[in-house]
């Protein structure tokens, strides 16, 4: 088999909670885990906001319905899972070591005695676990980071205006009570979570995922040049695509197929009941995606990113696309043959009278003998077109597997419920 023989987990950065639900819906149909790197302290449960000025404020804002569909996904799948940064704290450390000295950053040097901050400045926290001993004090000391309080209403907060601009609880140093937080430039802390979750991803054979759109992508074997210029320079010339990044590409583009633009009205209850239902068709479609990606890695070298999901379409058409259409017609045109066999039978059955089965004694009556014959047609018609069914199913589980999202995804007209009554009747409904 060619492809990849185990499926790759994605793991989600730069911040600890997913922030579009709909997004997370859709990472659900296609990653069979997802993993957030969460440091093991105890202040990071996963819950809305409390009642401002409560002492479990959250460390950044989770909407209820994200909540709710995280909750759904970890306790009836377990497809969202927490794993600590461990080692690879230490393993970025040095890189950033040797950045921070540079004169271009001073701008980031937020906190130095005297200087005001920018109203207009991003703030975002970093954990004490997420930042080795060495890296914490070197930020602190240089002017780069510092806690500001138990409230984001401390005197120093309310000078900087910084209830504004800070996304979660504050601490007057990076080891003060439950929340061990320092915060810094936004730049900085995304910078820094990129570099982490790769090297968390390499050191795994994990594939970072993430929902928020400027997100930086620096590689954990970066050099200084590389990461100043992502904090403060010129973007960076573009790297080439990974074959991970060409995998998941495939992978969005084929459920694009299917998936409705909006799913943050579908409930996270169906695609729980997709994996579950369909879990044999989930695991074909990913490594159908695999192997296809496996196929065309020759793309991974292609720099121009519109040039490069040009072709990954035109991939997409010949090997999802196309096979889903070809199923749609088999499925229509097997769904209307039955129904015309089995109207067609159902005539048969005179009306008002009762089926009584094969007694003996009735047998010979001709009314009864032509009900029985007409009962037992439309049972073998059921059982013939479910095995016809099943078989154009199997055929193609990656383009069934898409079949059933749609089917199950998208909103259905008054038409369509029609139809989907006169399929379960001929006995051609999904099982």
């Amino acid at each position: 088999m060619t492809g990849e023989a185990i499926r790759a987990h994605g793991l989600y950065y730069p911040f600890f909670r997913m922030r579009d639900d709909g997004w997370l819906k859709v990472m659900a149909l296609y990653w069979p885990k997802i993993v957030r790197l969460v440091p093991a302290g105890d202040d990071l449960a996963d819950y809305t906001p409390r009642p401002h000025g409560h002492v479990q404020e959250p460390v950044h804002t989770l909407s209820s319905e994200v909540a709710r569909t995280m909750r759904m996904l970890t306790e009836e799948l377990g497809v969202i899972e927490r794993v600590p940064p461990g080692v690879s704290v230490q393993a970025v450390t040095r890189p950033f070591v040797d950045v921070l000295s540079r004169p271009s950053l001073a701008s980031l040097r937020l906190f130095r005695t005297g200087t005001a901050i920018d109203p207009r400045t991003t703030l975002a926290p970093l954990h004490r676990d997420e930042v080795s001993p060495q890296l914490r004090t070197l930020l602190s000391e240089q002017g780069f980071a510092r806690g500001l309080g138990a409230s984001s209403e401390t005197p120093t907060a309310h000078k900087h205006r910084l209830d504004q601009q800070v996304e979660g609880p504050t601490a007057d140093t990076w080891d003060l009570g439950m929340h061990r937080w320092a915060f810094m430039d936004s730049r900085l802390v995304r910078v820094y979570r990129s570099m982490l979750a790769d090297e968390f991803a390499r050191a795994n054979k994990l594939q970072p995922i993430t929902d928020v759109p400027d997100a930086y992508t620096v590689s954990a074997d970066s050099d200084a040049n590389i990461i100043e210029a992502a904090l403060v320079g010129p973007p960076p010339t573009p790297r080439p695509t990974a074959q991970g990044e060409l995998t998941q590409t495939l992978a969005y583009l084929a459920l694009d197929l299917v998936v409705p633009k909006d799913l943050s009205s579908v409930p996270v209850e169906k695609i729980v009941e997709l994996r579950r239902r369909y879990g044999n068709e989930f695991i074909a479609f990913g490594a159908q995606v695999g192997q296809v990606a496996a196929e065309f890695g020759p793309l991974t070298e292609i720099r121009d990113t519109a040039m490069l999901t040009r072709y990954l379409e035109s991939v997409v058409a010949d090997w999802f696309a196309q096979p889903l259409a070809d199923m749609r017609k088999q499925m229509k045109a097997l769904g209307l043959d039955a129904a015309t066999m089995a109207i067609n039978v159902k005539t048969a059955i005179p009306a008002g009278v009762a089926v009584l089965g094969g007694s003996a004694l009735l047998a010979g009556h001709p009314t009864i003998a032509a009900t029985a014959g007409a009962a037992m047609g439309l049972i073998g018609l059921r059982r013939s077109v479910r095995e016809k069914r099943d078989a154009i199913l199997q055929a193609a589980p990656a383009a069934s597997f898409l079949l059933h999202t749609g089917d199950a995804l998208q909103p259905r007209s008054l038409l369509e419920r029609s139809l989907s009554q006169v399929r379960r009747i001929a006995g051609t409904a999904p099982s």
